[in-house]
């Protein structure tokens, strides 16, 4: 919306004026516009008395010349009062009643002979009076009475000045100076007069150079509320609003005054209402800016409703330019109450205009419009008609009015750009190619550097599907840019963005040094659509910035939660979408918020945006309502909404609605269930579907509906069938018929042939519809099954799947890098124990869980992440962890997760049959899942849950490591990489049994310390219990198995009895453990030092035969593993050797055990 350009009038005049104190006290004379406004207390109406006292002044003789002094100052006093009341008269704009009060008083028998001093100031007053009433003429007469009293009267150098100014006269000006400066006026006051001239001039940055140093206000004029006023003017005028601020707010402090209220009111405003587009682009903080703005203009209307048209006008127009942005309906119906002479003042109609334009009243807004532009023309106007008119596709209108119009004559003006855009627009979507070829030529070469006019080229390039001439236009365009304005730019790069032009747009609005908010959201938008990590950083940075200053507006809500969204942080969009939706609700922000709850298995406050959803029409939005039912086990009322969403598109098809209508059924079809659902019947009731068949076999689907909500029309013809409502005359002739039954409908004779759930016949026309109109959908594959060989058909898909299964095994055994974490190795995180079955089980497989550190689990917290949560209830020790240590927590994501799968595998039903694969030699194999399998799972997780019942829950904070995550989102949910933003203590440590978590923590949150499960087992098992648990594991590949630590707990438990060597024997348990620690050349090279440093500690331990013997074992085994694994064994020697140093017997001892084995 455009505000109305003469603000500036108001300040063009005299604006502040001291009359001289000897005469007036306190007393002081502003003036706005013509406006003389005085401030004063002292109200008198003394003529009659002054009369009486003429007469007594007359009749008196010489003798009573004594009491001629006291009455003297009774007269003075009483003329003082009088000149204070006219003075107030025209302070509250009554300037008829000062004018008839000043004419009684000249008029009154006396006035020649009363003190010259009060003569001259009621000359003063008259002339001001005549100023108001532009009477120069009789102005002159006035100034020549004055100088007739007194030549060189202030007051009359003081009225020639304001004549001065009102004319703009600087002969006038100089004379009034040349006055005051032989009446010795001060230097200071001189300086003031000659800068409001220089408003009146409006050369305001003269002003601001007289007043200020260094864009500061001098110091002699940093008390002077008058000097301030004046500089707070120059500044407004300026449009630099918060400087102007700055200085009225200054004044005002020191003085204040009703219109520097106004005038700082408007500085606040005004740029506001300067925004192009304001409408659409106004945020809910400057609403409120302007709602308050509103309020504090209205508490100043006593003060601008004596003032003359010219003012009252302009304080109403700002009134109402304000008022029919915040509610237009109520700005029309409160115009319509203004006094006549308000209503024709041209800039109110303007206002009115604008007001029809926002309420849809769009004639009668053109109608004012070119009622004005006949008498005022300007291309503003014009641009403003021909705008509505586009918008509201009148394309020959907008050519009708151009037409008759010599719009080049505006060539030169800002608005001729975008009337060229609304012209050649309209005329291409009315013309032929010739025509539009021979225009784009014509205006093309008049206006040859238009950037609007080469962006709506590309339009019309760019629908004519011509890509190549749409983007040379936006080159066009681009290479003018820099003589058009920033609007220009961000028109300019929406249009890049609809043509694909990303990189265009950006490096269109790029140059910006300072963004409007129009153009900052507009570069934002761009910058997500690139998808981009570099333009996703940028667009987040700069939204950042915007939320630092306390901006909370939708559309920057919207943005950071589409950030989240893009990012997979589902718990961050969520926070986003949440605060937009108690700002704003809506249904695209309730949509959002159940896509992303159903996702991240969060259902607080679901149904509040599921009712949201369910008061629409949109198919889209009703499906997503119908997601969000299903997620909380309203199923019944989940197909209802999804089948009025159905219903609803007709004959239309989308990819993604049916996908999501197709979900629910699958998403059902493993849940369990009490008993097996009916889906076909031998009568005819309500909710089903009918096929009927009539003599020559043409077939009829009805569907007899009991919910009639979503019914438009009778028999209309939707999801394959006819639609019918529980209320008509069909369910007289169909309801309780039987397959067979005849039945009469429209004359002709049809038979009941079958009766399907009218749910399950949607689901089947959906899967046909889907299938065969989006036969290269990933979501849905059909897979035709032969009779002879019913499985060949599968093969394709499940060798797709076997490969993806051994890329994610070979990322998974990357152990070089980060590789990828175990829960990774299945997309149904309630199978990942049996994923752990199959790590540790697998031939030549390691399970990779880290190496065992030697840590303290007594102190600081043991943090159980999801992994070790899971692998501890896997070897069964989950339980007692738990309940021998009191310091376990967990995080708040790890424990929802495990929540989510234990309700996941319990709706885990009767549908599920099992599992296809390809075996290593290509074969088909079936794993069948049964009834017993599906129960241990489900009492597995239970047990999980029940054991971390009462766990503590660890604090994290989310908003570290943003990068890191964004990038991890792609590949793990946010439970797994959790850790990463635990608060740690010194102390604390995570028991972690993935070695991918554990890299990732080594090197996001060292304060962090790791180590995987036998770190905490060792704390609480007994020696016995280590021992047959880590030649479990050892067996298994778990890598690592043990700390130098465990191993010396297990020495120290074989030595402190007889040592028994042979099969079975405690003794042979931990030789066996060795000998699969050495499993492998790589491992060989890992265990080899902590075996080194074992062996030397038991030399230190002990003298004895038991400690040899276990010392000869030990060597044994390690030189069978080297000749085993290929190990070089003289170095493997040396090696073992080197501790040993100068004591022979150690050195002596291994060589001989080492050497005869």
């Amino acid at each position: 919306m455009k505000i109305i350009e003469k603000v500036k009038s108001l300040f063009k005049k005299e604006t502040t004026q001291s009359i001289d104190a000897h005469y007036i006290v306190n007393s002081e004379v502003f003036q706005a516009g013509r406006d003389v406004i005085i401030n004063e207390k002292i109200p008198a109406d003394v003529v009659v008395i002054l009369e009486k006292l003429n007469e007594h002044l007359m009749n008196q003789d010489d003798k009573e010349t004594a009491a001629t002094s006291q009455v003297c100052d009774i007269y003075a006093k009483l003329m003082e009062r009088t000149l204070q009341e006219i003075r107030n008269c025209i302070d509250r704009g009554k300037v008829h009643d000062a004018k008839e009060m000043i004419e009684q008083l000249i008029q009154t028998d006396g006035f020649n002979i009363i003190d010259t001093s009060w003569r001259i100031q009621i000359y003063y007053l008259q002339g001001i009076v005549l100023l108001e009433e532009n009477e120069f003429e009789q102005l002159e007469s006035i100034l020549e009475y004055i100088n007739e009293l007194q030549q060189d009267s202030k007051y009359r150098f003081e009225l020639i000045y304001r004549i001065a100014c009102s004319k703009n006269d600087e002969k006038m000006f100089e004379q009034a100076i040349q006055g005051f400066r032989e009446i010795n006026t001060t230097t200071e006051e001189i300086e003031n007069k000659s800068n409001r001239f220089l408003i009146i001039q409006e050369k305001y940055d003269a002003v601001i150079s007289n007043l200020t140093d260094f864009d500061e206000v001098k110091e002699v004029y940093a008390d002077n509320a008058e000097i301030l006023y004046i500089l707070g003017i120059a500044y407004f005028n300026l449009r630099e609003y918060s400087l102007s601020r700055k200085y009225l707010v200054q004044s005002n402090d020191i003085n204040s005054f009703e219109y520097k209220e106004y005038l700082l009111i408007l500085s606040e405003a005004i740029p506001i209402l300067t925004q192009k587009g304001i409408v659409a682009l106004m945020t809910l903080e400057e609403k409120t800016i302007l709602t308050k703005n509103l309020n504090d203009l209205l508490k100043l209307q006593d003060f601008f409703e004596p003032r003359d048209i010219t003012l009252k006008a302009e304080f109403w127009v700002h009134i109402f330019s304000i008022k029919t942005l915040i509610n237009p309906s109520e700005a029309i119906s409160d115009m319509e109450e203004l006094p006549e002479s308000l209503r024709q003042v041209d800039n109110m109609k303007y206002i009115l205009g604008e007001a029809y334009a926002l309420v849809g009243r769009t004639e009668l807004a053109v109608e004012i419009f070119e009622e004005i532009y006949k008498l005022l023309p300007s291309s503003e106007m014009l641009l403003k008609i021909v705008g509505i008119c586009y918008e509201e596709k009148k394309y020959s209108k907008v050519l009708e009015i151009l037409s008759d119009i010599d719009y080049k004559e505006y060539k030169d003006d800002e608005s001729i750009s975008y009337i060229l855009r609304f012209y050649f627009i309209s005329y291409y979507k009315i013309k032929d190619y010739d025509s539009v070829s021979k225009k784009l030529e014509e205006l093309e070469r008049e206006f040859p550097d238009c950037a609007p006019l080469f962006e709506s080229i590309a339009i019309y390039f760019y629908e004519s599907n011509k890509i190549d001439k749409a983007k040379e236009y936006i080159g066009k365009a681009k290479s003018c840019i820099e003589k058009t304005n920033d609007f220009t730019r961000v028109f300019l790069a929406k249009t890049c963005k609809k043509i694909g032009m990303l990189d265009d747009a950006i490096e269109v609005l790029e140059p910006f040094k300072e963004y409007t908010k129009e153009g900052l959201e507009t570069f934002i938008e761009i910058l997500l659509e690139t998808e981009t990590e570099e333009n996703l950083n940028r667009a987040e940075d700069l939204l950042n910035g915007i939320l630092e200053t306390g901006c909370r507006e939708p559309k920057i809500l919207e943005m950071k939660a589409k950030i989240a969204v893009q990012n997979a942080d589902l718990t961050e969009a969520i926070k986003w979408f949440t605060e937009l939706f108690e700002m704003v609700p809506n249904a695209g922000t309730a949509y959002n918020l159940i896509a992303t709850k159903t996702q991240s298995r969060d259902f607080t406050n679901i149904d509040e945006y599921i009712s949201c959803l369910a008061k629409t029409e949109e198919p889209s939005k009703l499906m997503m309502g119908a997601q969000g039912l299903d997620a909380i086990n309203k199923s019944e009322q989940a197909k209802n909404l999804a089948y009025k969403a159905l219903y609803l598109m007709g004959n239309e098809i989308e990819e993604f609605i049916y996908g999501q209508y197709l979900s629910l059924h699958f998403q059902k079809m493993p849940k369990k269930s009490d008993q097996q659902e009916v889906i076909e019947f031998d009568k005819i009731k309500k909710d089903v579907v009918v096929e009927l068949v009539d003599p020559e076999g043409n077939t009829r689907f009805i569907c007899m509906n009991s919910v009639n909500d979503f019914i438009k029309e009778e028999g209309h013809f939707a999801i394959g069938c006819e639609q019918y409502s529980s209320e008509t005359n069909l369910n007289n002739r169909l309801l309780n018929l039987k397959i067979g039954d005849q039945a009469e409908l429209e004359g002709i004779a049809y038979s009941v042939k079958s009766i399907v759930d009218k749910h399950t016949h949607a689901f089947r026309y959906c899967l046909h519809r889907y299938t065969t109109s989006f036969p290269n959908s990933g979501f849905v594959k059909v897979v035709p099954i032969g009779e002879e060989d019913p499985f060949r058909e599968l093969m394709p898909i499940l060798i797709q799947q076997k490969e993806r299964t051994e890329f994610l095994l070979q990322q998974y055994n990357s152990v070089e890098g980060v590789g990828i974490p175990s829960t990774m190795l299945c997309d149904d995180h309630g199978n990942y124990n049996e994923v752990i079955k199959g790590l540790l089980s697998m031939e030549n497989q390691m399970f990779y869980s880290g190496k065992v550190d030697a840590l303290d689990t007594n102190n600081g917290r043991v943090i159980l992440s999801f992994s070790s949560i899971v692998f501890l209830k896997h070897i069964g020790f989950l339980e007692r962890v738990l309940k021998e240590k009191e310091n376990i927590y967990t995080t708040e994501k790890t424990l929802n997760k495990i929540t989510e799968i234990f309700t996941g595998v319990c709706e885990l039903g009767e549908n599920t049959k099992g599992t296809m694969s390809i075996d290593a030699e290509g074969g088909l194999r079936y794993i069948a899942t049964d009834d017993e399998y599906k129960e241990k799972n489900v009492e597995f997780w239970r047990g999980i849950v029940i054991a971390l019942e009462n766990i503590g829950i660890i604090k994290t904070n989310d908003n570290q490591h943003g990068e890191i995550k964004k990038s991890l989102r792609a590949i793990m949910a946010d439970f797994e990489f959790d850790p990463i933003c635990i608060e740690a203590y010194e102390e604390d440590i995570l028991i972690c049994d993935d070695l991918s978590i554990r890299k990732l923590i080594q090197v996001t949150n060292q304060q962090l310390k790791t180590t995987n499960s036998v770190g905490v087992l060792e704390e609480i098992c007994s020696s016995e219990e280590l021992l047959d648990i880590i030649l479990d594991l050892a067996k298994q590949q778990y890598v690592y198995v043990c700390s130098k630590k465990t191993l010396l707990k297990i020495v120290d438990y074989l030595l402190r009895k007889p040592l028994i060597i042979g099969p079975g024997t405690d003794c042979d348990k931990f030789i066996g453990i060795i000998r699969n620690m050495f499993v492998n050349q790589s491992l060989f090279v890992d265990y080899l030092p902590m075996l080194r440093d074992v062996i030397y500690e038991v030399f230190q331990r002990t003298t004895g035969v038991e400690g040899y013997s276990l010392l000869e074992q030990i060597i044994k085994e390690i030189k069978l593993s080297v000749d085993r694994l290929g190990m070089p064994s003289g170095v493997t020697l040396k090696y073992l050797m080197v501790p040993a140093s100068f004591d022979v017997t150690k050195a002596q001892f291994i060589i001989n055990v080492y050497g005869n084995n």
